[in-house]
């Protein structure tokens, strides 16, 4: 399960995820900070593209996922009040990529 959640900030242009969690039952926890700024520019698409899930909302929560993550995200962008709820199992294919991606991309960040 993924659960995040967003906060907004008033400083301009201004986005990061805090990831705090387990990847699948046989690794360690693990906390990452992605900054957007520092992240290239492939980085910065599957980012976006994750985020784009969450269509806004200060919550989204993605069950049945192998990974235990919870994010914290810190973004200028507004957002509305609500939750997303998405299954990880019914998801498309293009979706679960998203998903999928984003978890790739936190792990190779953290073993970096």
């Amino acid at each position: 399960m993924i659960n995040g959640i967003s906060i907004t900030t008033n400083e301009p242009s201004f986005e990061q995820i805090y990831a705090s969690g387990c990847f699948d039952e046989e690794t360690n926890h693990i906390n990452a900070l992605m900054v957007r700024a520092d992240l290239d520019a492939g980085q910065q698409a599957i980012y976006d593209n994750f985020i784009g899930l969450a269509a806004g909302n200060v919550y989204f929560n993605i069950d049945n996922t192998t990974c235990l993550l919870a994010l914290d995200r810190f973004t200028s962008e507004a957002t509305v009040e609500g939750t997303i709820e998405l299954d990880y199992a019914t998801m498309s294919a293009p979706d679960k990529l998203k998903v999928d991606e984003f978890v790739n991309m936190a792990h190779a960040l953290t073993a970096a």
